[in-house]
């Protein structure tokens, strides 16, 4: 089983999903109800083939803020094609705090961060981030 391709019913009910529950918890949290997470947006700067399956915005300074997270979904064989992606971006969107490569087939997810210097971090088996305080391979 390979999934692959943004039109890929599995790969998009995987990120429907974490969608759904990523909002639920901002929505149920007074600290997070600015944020909101989107699926398969565009980052205005960048080209289309650089759009992550997820980003979470913050809206406090208004509309036009840039991601603050950047969450890739996919199957183990693409896991470091999709680090190689986030780590890209990091370049560019000079907002993203962490990003996150979900390995939904092993069930692992690896953490890049924004490193004092500005520069990406390297990978690190976790799920958690520190910028939301949240668990996302425990999202209900």
């Amino acid at each position: 089983m390979t999934l692959s391709g943004l039109n890929d019913y599995r790969h998009q009910v995987l990120i429907a999903r974490l969608v759904t529950s990523i909002n639920n918890h901002f929505n149920s949290k007074k600290k997070y109800n600015k944020y909101i997470a989107t699926p398969e947006t565009v980052v205005f700067r960048e080209e289309t083939k650089k759009i992550p399956d997820l980003l979470i915005w913050n809206f406090k300074k208004g509309l036009h803020n840039d991601p603050e997270i950047a969450i890739e979904v996919c199957w183990s064989k693409d896991v470091e094609t999709d680090i190689e992606k986030l780590t890209k971006l990091f370049e560019t969107v000079k907002t993203l705090k962490e990003g996150f490569v979900f390995d939904f087939e092993n069930i692992i997810a690896y953490r890049i961060f924004r490193k004092k210097d500005g520069s990406a971090s390297r990978r690190v088996k976790s799920s958690k981030s520190d910028w939301i305080k949240l668990d996302l391979l425990k999202m209900k």
